[in-house]
């Protein structure tokens, strides 16, 4: 079974997310961005390619898997497993074990062992597993991104549409 990515709407205001399931649209509440990812504009490359060969206007934008579809793992989990409550888990878990056993360094340094793993692992290794496999699978299923481009070009001229309709309307 494939997994369910979700994709950004270009364009939008807020970052409205959707499963992409063979082909089908369904709306999911929206997740918000990390900081870093707001800030960073969308990478393109322009793409050449023959006027005859793609209906598409010229000047059309061969988009990174990136900015098509959202690789975040914390995008995909439940409101638990968020890094703020991994976290907190963890330094309950060492004060847990000051109030259990005697307070002092040595404790706080076992207990921390085993905290610093369960952060690595649940904050690092799973997000980056979760992203080199949604990328592979991505790129190894080229029918998604082509699929992508041609909604994307379809929600362009439905824009240019409304846009056109509503100057008209005003003048």
């Amino acid at each position: 079974m494939h997994p369910t990515l979700l994709r950004t709407v270009p364009g939008a205001s807020t970052s409205q997310l959707y499963a992409s399931t063979s082909g089908s649209r369904i709306p999911c509440p929206a997740a918000p961005m990390s900081r870093s990812r707001r800030l960073i504009p969308p990478r393109a490359i322009t793409e050449q390619q023959p006027a005859s060969s793609d209906p598409a206007p010229a000047g059309t934008r061969k988009q990174d898997p990136d900015v098509l579809f959202d690789f975040d793992w914390f995008h995909y989990t439940p409101k638990w497993y968020k890094p703020q409550t991994v976290v907190l888990a963890g330094a309950s878990f060492i004060i847990g074990c000051n109030l259990a056993s005697e307070p002092g360094l040595k404790t706080t340094v076992l207990a921390g062992i085993p905290t610093l793993f369960f952060f690595w692992m649940f904050l690092w290794m799973v997000p980056r597993q979760f992203r080199d496999y949604a990328r592979a699978w991505v790129s190894t299923h080229p029918e998604c991104e082509a699929k992508e481009r041609e909604r994307a070009r379809e929600r362009a001229r439905v824009a240019a549409a409304d846009k056109d309709a509503k100057d008209a309307q005003q003048h």
